[in-house]
């Protein structure tokens, strides 16, 4: 372990990372894109370690803004730093590859993995590659949404019975979301509708929402909301709802990719972290949809 003088950057660089200057990581036998533990405080994350000769002197630690927030830095801090070993998902994301089913045991150490932010973006991209090009059973899909709700919070609303409404998305302006929602409330039926930002189009039910009002709502703002006026529209992500499926959505996005079996997944496990008594889900089909035909 080395203690090393924090360093802040104000850079967004999608997942924790950390620089290091090439003498201490010599020292330490760290080499680029090699997993550390920092710590600071009470507080302990795992990052990536990019390696530099001039972006900051040996004996400093230079943090970007996903690792400042996580651990709480400030200029001048003094961080204990040390290698981490590769992450048991990293196996079980290989075993995937090969084309091989999953247990419940090892979908939900990945899952772990992907929230507590122990998994790069490499191999969170070849984990969402591999569900792409392999898909999953129904019983790997079931243990999925499972796991992903209940690595996040869960919404207690006491105005039963819950009704929500989902779509698949992948239709550019199909926003039907921003109608039904009130028209449900209005008609005194309780629907706690939690929404994504853009996974394959330009913008997402969230992004449009939050032109009109803002959707980066806390539990219990959406939880007032809703018994005050029987419905709300919410960005998933903001209040910790399946957070894992979040952090699948940031790499499928530049790909344009979204795996069935992970649409089946990210749409149950939101249902179920709300409290969803009935479900009504949107499938659009045709020429350049998620979805090709009715048949499939």
């Amino acid at each position: 372990m080395r203690k090393l003088k924090a360093r802040i950057f104000d850079i967004e660089a999608g997942y924790p990372e950390v620089v290091l200057n090439i003498n201490d990581a010599e020292d330490m036998s760290i080499h680029s894109q090699d997993r550390v533990k920092i710590i600071l405080n009470s507080k302990r994350i795992v990052a990536v370690a990019d390696i530099t000769r001039t972006f900051v002197k040996p004996g400093e630690i230079g943090l970007f803004a996903e690792a400042q927030r996580l651990v709480n830095a400030k200029e001048g801090d003094v961080i204990e730093i040390m290698l981490s070993e590769k992450p048991k998902a990293v196996e079980y994301i290989k075993k995937k590859m090969e084309g091989k089913e999953l247990t419940e045991a090892e979908i939900e150490t990945i899952v772990k993995d992907v929230v507590s932010r122990k998994l790069s973006e490499i191999e969170l991209t070849a984990f969402v590659s591999a569900l792409y090009m392999r898909g999953m059973t129904m019983r790997e899909i079931t243990a999925l949404s499972t796991k992903v709700a209940t690595t996040g919070e869960m919404l207690e609303i006491d105005k039963k019975p819950i009704f929500d409404k989902h779509s698949i998305g992948g239709v550019p302006g199909n926003k039907i979301t921003l109608l039904i929602v009130p028209i449900v409330a209005a008609a005194g039926l309780t629907i706690p509708k939690t929404s994504s930002r853009a996974i394959t189009s330009a913008c997402g039910t969230a992004d449009i929402m939050e032109v009109l009002a803002p959707v980066n709502l806390t539990a219990e703002e959406i939880k007032e909301i809703v018994e005050r006026i029987n419905g709300v529209i919410a960005w998933g992500g903001a209040v910790n709802l399946a957070p894992a499926d979040d952090m699948f959505i940031h790499v499928e996005y530049p790909l344009a990719i979204d795996p069935h079996c992970l649409l089946l997944s990210s749409v149950m496990a939101k249902k179920y972290a709300v409290g969803a008594d009935f479900v009504v889900i949107d499938i659009p089909t045709g020429v350049g949809a998620k979805v090709n035909n009715l048949e499939q």
